[in-house]
């Protein structure tokens, strides 16, 4: 009888976000996943980084996600001196880029299998936000030549199979959702009136222009209400974002008396905004699997969130949060004012959806999952495979 004996993943991640590095919600999900691995699995994380000593991009190692060691070589030359050097059997790939797309195809003659996860579709949202060809570029070749495709849910699954319907995976795609820590519960902080928050970057498909032209029909039911926004203005992939922006600054200016706009903000800030808020508005029009939703229901806030699938594959409508017709200002209006005037209805929605985070997409339970997926990697019997460049 012949013993087949299990091999334990030894993972090296690359990502241009990491520890204090952060632009989005990729930075959140190797941030909280990489915590959660420690003692799951044998990790290290390499940051991209530009290095002006040699005019190009070389990285820092983080040893199981905490020890930082600088590196000066170029980033493909480090990356094969580290697969050689640690023995990883694994790459796991976070963002489609110049450089992730370089990365993985010098990996073909690498003893590794690569994990690409695809946090967003480009190809699909093109109707929404554009992407450059070059990017496209970049997501299509990562996408066809990984051995294996992480996705953030079944209907991201659906959203490839319809951008790309001649691509089959290698296997199959693997679903894990995105999580999020979740505190026991919030303190508030005395409100100096209703207050409004709006978490998200400046781009296209994000909504912001809904919820600002639905601000006069909340203000004509409760006047003394305020509304944040906090979010990146001018730092995105998207083509012509620039559009975007001028048009929500157009938008702000008409209500600028009732508006508190911010642009990035750290933990601490965020913080300090969930407890002041008294609702949480997310008006995009695509999204996969958002912190949007997540990190305000982790922090016991209710939610108003547009209906589409990347919101309700995390709460239900009704029980756990209230949500309106994508584009629909009157219906966001509506549903905003109902939050606020009914305090009851507002903690139970809260408490509902607190509970389904703090239960379903806890970063012990999900980066099980990741676990789960590197050991079903290279014990499947299915051994690396390249397409044709």
């Amino acid at each position: 009888m012949q013993i087949r004996l299990m091999r334990e993943p030894r993972v090296l991640f690359v990502s241009y976000e990491f520890g204090p590095q952060v632009s989005g919600g990729i930075a959140r999900v190797i941030n909280g996943l990489s915590a959660a691995l420690i003692g799951k699995v044998d990790f290290d994380v390499f940051l991209l980084q530009w290095r002006v000593e040699i005019d190009n991009f070389s990285g820092d190692l983080y040893r199981n996600g905490v020890d930082r060691r600088c590196y000066f070589g170029h980033y493909i030359d480090t990356i094969r001196d580290l697969i050689r050097l640690n023995g990883y059997n694994i790459v796991h790939v976070m963002h489609a880029g110049e450089h992730t797309y370089e990365i993985v195809k010098c990996l073909r003659d690498e003893a590794v299998d690569v994990v690409f996860s695809l946090h967003s579709i480009m190809k699909h949202d093109q109707s929404i936000r554009k992407a450059s060809e070059k990017d496209l570029f970049h997501e299509d070749f990562l996408l066809k030549n990984s051995d294996h495709v992480h996705l953030l849910s079944e209907t991201a699954r659906q959203w490839v199979a319809a951008a790309y319907p001649d691509f089959r995976p290698n296997g199959d795609f693997h679903i894990i959702p995105n999580a999020i820590g979740c505190p026991a519960g919030r303190t508030r902080i005395a409100p100096r009136g209703r207050t409004v928050l709006c978490m998200s970057r400046w781009s296209h498909g994000k909504g912001l222009e809904y919820l600002l032209d639905a601000i006069p029909h909340v203000l004509a039911a409760l006047p003394d209400v305020r509304f944040v926004l906090a979010g990146r203005k001018e730092s995105s992939w998207e083509y012509d974002v620039a559009s975007y922006v001028k048009k929500i600054d157009e938008k702000i200016s008409r209500v600028a008396d009732h508006v508190e706009v911010l642009g990035w903000i750290d933990d601490a800030q965020k913080d300090q905004l969930c407890a002041r808020a008294d609702v949480v508005v997310m008006p995009s029009e695509v999204e996969y699997f958002p912190y949007a939703i997540l990190e305000p229901a982790a922090e016991g806030i209710p939610v108003v969130a547009s209906r589409i699938s990347g919101s309700r594959e995390i709460l239900e409508e009704g029980r756990d949060c209230l949500m309106y017709d994508t584009t629909d200002v009157l219906q966001l209006a509506e549903q905003i004012v109902t939050v606020l005037g009914n305090p009851d209805l507002a903690d139970r929605l809260a408490a509902n959806a607190h509970a389904r985070v703090s239960t379903e997409y806890t970063w012990d339970r999900i980066s099980s999952m990741y676990r789960e997926l590197y050991v079903r990697v290279l014990n499947s019997g299915q051994s690396a495979w390249r397409a044709v460049a």
